[in-house]
């Protein structure tokens, strides 16, 4: 026998190298999937809530209920992980109904952080 390792142990050492690495890409590519899963569901989470959200201010533009909206809003705020909703008027709105509920303003900052400039 020669000072060197015997195959058997080379072989073992093989198929647990090659076992470790199938091992570590199987658990990358599995959190990777995982994460854009998550990533599209939040999304179409909150795309169906502002539709349903404008479907509902819609609704009461058409039967002349726009008094009650306040109530649209905080029935969307009362769902979980919703932090704010807002209804940004336009310049023209604005300028012929004035700015507003403070819920219909822009914001200059959100948690500290500067907001992109106003379009």
């Amino acid at each position: 026998m020669q000072n060197g390792l015997s195959i058997q142990i080379k072989i073992l050492a093989s198929i647990i190298t090659i076992s470790l690495a199938s091992l570590v890409c199987v658990t990358w590519q599995s959190a990777s999937s995982e994460k854009d899963v998550v990533s599209r569901l939040v999304e179409q989470r909150v795309l169906d809530t502002a539709r349903a959200y404008f479907d509902g201010l819609n609704t009461m533009m058409l039967t002349g209920a726009m008094g009650q909206s306040g109530v649209l809003r905080d029935k969307t705020l009362a769902h979980p992980g919703i932090t704010d909703v807002r209804l940004i008027r336009g310049k023209a709105i604005a300028d012929a109904h004035g700015a507003g509920a403070p819920g219909k303003a822009w914001l200059t900052t959100w948690i500290g952080a500067p907001w992109p400039a106003r379009p």
